[in-house]
C-alpha cells in the first residue's frame, strides 16, 4: 500500500535506529516524507504543524516522554493518528499494555527486516499488530483452555463466527483503544448497550479484561 501523499514520524533516542526505521518507511513502506526526532516534545510540534502526518512510531524510552501514558493521551489528542511502538522489552505484559492503551501495534526492536516491514504496513493500513510470539501465545492459550476446561463446563476454540457483527465491532474498537463512551458514539448506541456487548465478549473469548480482548484481536488481524 503507497503512502505517496502522506508523512511519517519517528521519535526515538537512538538516533541510528530511528533514521534505519525512516529508512524502510519511505523506500518499502512508500511514505513520501519520514520526521525523525528524538524528543517527545518537538514530535509533538511535528504533529500540530502537519496534518500529514499519519503515522508515528515511538520509542517509550524518549527522556521526556511519560512512557504509556503520553501514548495514551496522544489517542485522545491526536484520533486519527497511527500509533506505533518502538520496544526493547518482550514481556507480553508490556505489549498488551501498549494495546490497552491505544497503540496499533508494538514492534519489538529485535524483529528482522521483513517482520519490521510487515508490521509497519499492517499499521499504516488500519490494522492491528502484535508481534507473532505473543500471538501465538493468545492462540495457544485458548486451546490450553478448551483443552483442560472441566467436562461440566466445556469451553470451545474461540472462532470469529461466534460473535455477532456487532460483538466483531464492539472487539476491533476496543483493541483501538476507544472508551465504552467512544464506542457507544461511534455506533450510535447507548453506553448500557455497549456495556452489554463488552460482557458479552468477555464471556465469548473467556478472557477478564479488556487488554486481553485487544489482544485476541490483534491476533486476528495478523491472521487475515
Amino acid at each position: 500500500m503507497r503512502q505517496s501523499k502522506s508523512t511519517a514520524l519517528v521519535a526515538d533516542c537512538q538516533e541510528l535506529f530511528s533514521h534505519s526505521l525512516a529508512n524502510l518507511l519511505e523506500h518499502r513502506v512508500g511514505f513520501a516524507k519520514v520526521v525523525t526526532t528524538t524528543h517527545f516534545a518537538e514530535a509533538l510540534r511535528h504533529l500540530m504543524n502537519s496534518a500529514a502526518i499519519s503515522l508515528a512510531v515511538f520509542d517509550l524510552k524518549l527522556p521526556d516522554m511519560d512512557g504509556f501514558s503520553s501514548i495514551a493521551d496522544l489517542r485522545v489528542s491526536h484520533p486519527e493518528l497511527r500509533i506505533a511502538v518502538s520496544g526493547r522489552s518482550h514481556h507480553r505484559e508490556d505489549i498488551l499494555h501498549a494495546l490497552s492503551v491505544g497503540a496499533h501495534g508494538y514492534i519489538p526492536r529485535s524483529l528482522t527486516i521483513f517482520e519490521t516491514i510487515r508490521a509497519l504496513s499492517n499499521i499504516t493500513s488500519g490494522q492491528i499488530y502484535v508481534p507473532p510470539t505473543v500471538s501465538d501465545l493468545i492462540e495457544e492459550k485458548l486451546f490450553d483452555q478448551a483443552v483442560n476446561a472441566p467436562a461440566a463446563a466445556p469451553v470451545s476454540p474461540f472462532t470469529v463466527d461466534q460473535l455477532t457483527a456487532r460483538q466483531y465491532e464492539v472487539m476491533m474498537l476496543i483493541a483501538e483503544g476507544e472508551s465504552n463512551k467512544g464506542i457507544a458514539l461511534k455506533l450510535e448506541l447507548s453506553e448500557g448497550t455497549v456495556k452489554t456487548h463488552v460482557h458479552a465478549l468477555f464471556r465469548t473469548l473467556n478472557v477478564h479484561d479488556r487488554i486481553a480482548v485487544a489482544a485476541i484481536a490483534a491476533s486476528l488481524s495478523k491472521r487475515r
